[in-house]
């Protein structure tokens, strides 16, 4: 069963300003994607400040009273991929702000033989001025400090892949096939990535890092608990971007949650949920892998594409 540990700070206090009180799963994410520090570091990150516009907070507040213009953005490029809703979300809320204007999205650049080569998340107007950002949502397991031991629970990529792949992604302006692909206006403009996500740690592997860490541990049996009267959520991928808030119906005690995820396959991520106020918030998360994980040969073709240790 899950081990109880002390629970001493209040939950509505451990949620920061900008989240607290929205109540809306899609505008909780959307304020995820504006405000959340990055998992990690990457010098080409943008400061989210430049996305947010002005008045942020009240705006997200008001959105979060009436949601319909938001559902109904989403509802038009409905997708069950995190990374394109994510696309979505931003999207949203770079056509609806006075500092911003979406030029293009979802930009391919092809070579003169049709290949593709790559392809522009976004190219926007931020304060008038001309940029390229590129987006990645990534939650990674620690299997030790170095960026190579931090991979995908599917040990399909990992940060230092996904670093890697980023800078090729921001570098595309630079190249001819992607110079010519750019709207006009946007020659030399700025490119920067932003990073939503988080890091998880293994027992005994210190505190994780982003604002979305955890941790992870094989089997159901022993998952770090912050109280006894906690219950828990299994995350759909959907709900992977910002804290879970909600009701109990959806939950399950940790005995209802062992057998849920006995002899389970797949990794799955989890939410520690406690009451407050007569709201049930998240108070952890973490990811629970099944017996073997990782697959060693799959690790090692992992690391074989991510290059040398650093």
């Amino acid at each position: 069963m899950p081990t109880t540990d002390s629970f001493a700070t209040p939950i509505a206090a451990s949620e920061p300003e900008w989240l607290a009180g929205l109540r809306h799963p899609a505008v909780r994410d959307l304020a995820c994607l504006l405000f959340s520090e990055p998992p990690w570091h990457m010098a080409d990150a943008i400061d989210p400040v430049r996305l947010q516009g002005p008045d942020a907070v009240s705006r997200l507040r008001s959105l979060d009273r009436a949601p319909g213009c938001l559902e109904r953005w989403l509802s038009a490029s409905p997708s069950n991929r995190l990374g394109r809703y994510a696309e979505h979300l931003l999207a949203f809320w770079f056509d609806t702000s006075s500092h911003s204007r979406l030029a293009a999205r979802n930009v391919q650049v092809r070579r003169g033989n049709g290949m593709t080569i790559g392809e522009f998340d976004f190219l926007l107007w931020l304060d008038g001025e001309p940029w390229h950002l590129e987006l990645a949502c990534k939650f990674y397991l620690k299997l030790g400090e170095s960026p190579l031991e931090c991979v995908g629970a599917s040990l399909g990529d990992g940060m230092q892949l996904k670093t890697l792949a980023m800078k090729r992604q921001l570098a595309l302006p630079t190249l001819p096939e992607g110079a010519r692909a750019l709207p006009d206006g946007f020659a030399g403009c700025r490119s920067a990535a932003r990073l939503v996500g988080g890091l998880f740690a293994g027992a005994g592997g210190g505190d994780p890092e982003g604002t979305l860490g955890g941790w992870w541990r094989q089997g159901a049996e022993s998952l770090p608990c912050r109280g006894a009267a906690a219950r828990w959520v299994i995350l759909d991928r959907s709900r992977w971007l910002s804290p879970w808030r909600g009701g109990q119906a959806a939950s399950l005690d940790a005995g209802e949650l062992a057998a849920r995820l006995q002899g389970a396959d797949r990794v799955a991520m989890v939410a520690e949920i406690m009451e407050d106020n007569g709201t049930w918030r998240e108070v952890s998360r973490g990811f629970v892998v099944p017996e073997g994980w990782p697959d060693a040969k799959r690790l090692a073709e992992l690391y074989g594409r991510s290059g040398p240790r650093p």
